[in-house]
């Protein structure tokens, strides 16, 4: 689908006109995702809680029959 409107090809993006940025959003970009490391111990406790390890064997099934791929 094409559209009604000429588009500019090849052009470089102004990030200061093209990005509406507040200081806000410029200070949350430059914090740190994590402050502290994660805490495996706590997750795998979860994991536990919700009965993550608790799945039934599967029974394995041979066939006595020869095929050919």
């Amino acid at each position: 689908m094409k559209s009604s409107g000429k588009t500019k090809k090849n052009s470089d993006i102004d990030f200061k006109a093209d990005l509406s940025l507040t200081r806000k959003d410029i200070a949350a970009m430059k914090k740190k995702p994590f402050e502290t490391k994660p805490d495996f111990e706590d997750y795998i406790i979860f994991l536990g809680e919700i009965g993550a390890f608790e799945s039934e064997k599967l029974k394995t099934e041979f066939y006595e029959t020869e095929s050919e791929l």
